[in-house]
């Protein structure tokens, strides 16, 4: 008898960026990465609640990849902290550079300040 496949929910996300890394993000699909993970994409259902929501979790991904450092793009967040994401550091570029499928480059002046 075959062994049931457990999946979770980061499992699901480390699939999908795999996926993303080869095809770009219009590749990926609820069964591309339950294809990548040897399971039918209705499977992922448990663990995610559509598409959307799976997309989402990819760039929380990124961001969660990416080290904020104070003082580069000038954007107040309070007590005379700034943050980071205008003008990401090298860790910030090398993320870009290793998953560019799921990273792709926002539209100019996408994370300017208001």
């Amino acid at each position: 008898m075959a062994r049931r496949r457990i999946l979770t929910r980061e499992g699901i996300v480390a699939a999908g960026v795999a996926v993303a890394d080869r095809s770009g993000i219009e590749g990926v699909s609820m069964r591309s990465v339950g294809k990548e993970l040897g399971v039918e994409g209705m499977s992922l259902y448990h663990h995610v609640t559509n598409k959307d929501d799976l997309l989402d979790a990819l760039a929380a991904w990124v961001f969660e990849q990416i080290e904020l450092s104070s003082g580069r793009c000038g954007v107040a967040l309070g007590d005379g902290a700034s943050c980071a994401v205008g003008a990401p550091g090298p860790s910030g570029a090398s993320v870009g550079d290793r998953h560019a499928g799921v990273s792709p480059d926002p539209e100019p002046g996408a994370l300017a300040a208001p």
